[in-house]
């Protein structure tokens, strides 16, 4: 559910590289394709299960911050690597 902005900046960060239409492509669809599959999780996976099982919302909202939080914490592990111009892979699979 948050791929949309990192495909569009992938996508906009290699058409000022230079890469060519073929490269971008893959990225540009995936801006759009991921914004649907985004309401579809949101609204009829989650908000249909929340709809259902009014007693499970707790759940459903640890769940999605969760996720929000891991994928942050990942998201800055990657930069602080990037800045110290590291590795962000664990040392053994970074071999």
């Amino acid at each position: 559910m948050t791929s949309s902005i990192p495909c569009r900046l992938y996508a906009d960060g290699l058409r000022r590289l230079g890469f060519p239409e073929e490269v971008t492509d893959y990225f540009d669809e995936h801006v759009e394709a991921d914004a649907v599959h985004e309401q579809i999780a949101g609204r009829d996976l989650a908000g249909a299960l929340a709809e259902d099982n009014p007693e499970m919302l707790g759940d459903i909202m640890f769940g999605a911050a969760a996720c929000l939080t891991v994928d942050g914490w990942m998201a800055g592990h990657m930069l602080d690597a990037f800045s110290r111009g590291e590795s962000s892979l664990h040392a053994r699979a970074a071999r």
